[in-house]
């Protein structure tokens, strides 16, 4: 369904085709199976425009095939690591923890969406690295609060006096769904007028449309989307096990919502507990649902959280500071890089 190339802000956008099979069993695979496609369409494209450096997202496949390719063409590259690449991923199988090892080792700049994950791939390495830091940035102007919320809700069927909880993200145990899917039945106990968008696909998306009309399950959708349902609701709930630093918290705080998720990866550095949302231990199902009545109950306290948050995604999650600080680390890669060629050339 992806095209085989794209427009994004007038830059042309490819997507070169490989093989790949559905399943985690193939992924050690993958970055050997993306790496002939990417080299001859990485040669092809450079006779248009030379290359400086790679940026590779992920570090398995994309981090691999980047150092693959970084090594053909003799161009540095960056492996930005994104949160299941090193909670999840390494974890399935000795050969994937492997290969993420030697991604960390062996490209010029590790770097990590929060410093959690910086502090996890740290160890991972069997020599001393250095692991930049690189928030992820939202578009505020996408993501931003809804002019007239009750005509929104109009527009998408939702009740004007309900009071309404947007997920984002995989149905599955690890996002916590099965925490939310309980904590649910309390909520709505206590409160009938409560309804809970779900928007994604997984495993578990039967078992939460069975909860019944209180549950809307909207299936995956496009970015904008996304950001009209955030504009509907009154709070982002998350409840994940494990996480980098999700995209969907920073919209969702963009959108002046406050956020209930669980304190694990980057999301401590994003959500303030008590004053951009609650943050709860993993599993707790119990705080889980007082935290979400506590929102529903108290409407002063959900505006100034959601304000508080909105702030805070314009003073740390910015587009211009994800590219300057990019910018820094890239000239710093380019530069170690140019010393070392002297180096090189001087010995011989």
């Amino acid at each position: 369904m992806v095209p085989r190339s794209d427009t994004w802000d007038g830059i042309h956008v490819r997507y070169p085709r490989y093989p790949r099979p559905p399943g985690a069993f193939y992924r050690k695979f993958e970055p050997f199976a993306m790496f002939p496609a990417l080299y001859s369409s990485f040669r092809a494209w450079s006779r248009e425009q030379p290359f400086d450096l790679i940026h590779a997202h992920g570090l398995l496949p994309c981090g691999m095939a980047a150092v693959l390719l970084s090594r053909a063409f003799r161009l540095p590259c960056v492996c930005h690591a994104r949160g299941s690449d090193v909670n999840v991923y390494p974890r399935e199988s000795r050969a994937n923890f492997l290969l993420t090892r030697y991604v960390i080792e062996n490209c010029n700049a590790p770097a990590a969406t929060s410093k959690a994950l910086a502090e996890k791939m740290a160890p991972m390495s069997r020599v001393p690295r250095k692991i930049s830091v690189l928030y992820k940035s939202v578009d505020t102007k996408l993501f931003t609060p809804a002019a007239d919320k009750g005509a929104l809700r109009r527009r998408l069927g939702i009740p004007l006096q309900a009071f309404v909880t947007i997920f984002v993200g995989n149905l599955s145990h690890d996002k916590g769904v099965t925490d939310l899917s309980a904590a649910w039945t309390n909520i709505t106990e206590k409160l009938p007028m409560s309804i809970l968008v779900l928007i994604g696909d997984g495993p578990l998306s039967g078992n939460l449309a069975a909860l019944g009309s209180t549950v809307l399950v909207c299936g995956p959708r496009p970015n904008a989307e996304v950001a009209l349902r955030m504009q509907a609701s009154d709070v982002l709930v998350l409840p994940s096990y494990s996480e980098g630093l999700p995209n969907v918290v920073l919209e969702a705080m963009a959108c002046e919502l406050p956020v209930v998720a669980t304190s694990v990866g980057g999301i401590p550095e994003a959500v303030i507990h008590g004053k951009t949302g609650f943050l709860l231990p993993v599993g707790d199902r119990c705080k889980l649902a007082s935290s979400i009545l506590t929102l529903a109950q108290n409407e002063n306290l959900r505006c100034s959280m959601g304000k508080a948050g909105r702030k805070r995604i314009q003073t740390l999650f910015r587009w211009d500071t994800y590219v300057s600080h990019a910018s820094e680390l890239y000239h710093s890669v380019l530069e170690n890089r140019t010393a070392q060629t002297f180096k090189k050339v001087a010995r011989a």
